[in-house]
């Protein structure tokens, strides 16, 4: 047996990066098919379609980790933090 959780599920999230700046951030699921990566400075160099991977890092809020440099995907949106002005908001 095994257990799915789509990484479009709000309560998913999951240690990442991106991997041109190496810059670590956290990823979390949205109810469409994109995912929001959380925690990215202002200022930080993001371009669109910039990859997004697996950081291998975990912590006890974050679902099991994966090994590092996994790709997740690219960055599609980067905008003006919606719940915190001094981050970014990707998707």
């Amino acid at each position: 047996s095994s257990i799915v959780q789509l990484i479009s599920d709000p309560s998913y999230r999951l240690g990442c990066k991106l991997q041109r700046k190496n810059v670590l951030g956290i990823l979390s699921g949205k109810t469409d098919s994109n995912s929001v990566l959380e925690f990215i400075p202002i200022g930080t160099d993001v371009m669109l379609k910039d990859l997004v991977v697996t950081s291998g890092l975990s912590s006890s809020n974050l679902f099991p980790s994966y090994p590092a440099g996994h790709p997740i995907g690219k960055v599609t949106k980067i905008s003006k933090g919606k719940r915190k002005s001094s981050d970014l908001y990707i998707e």
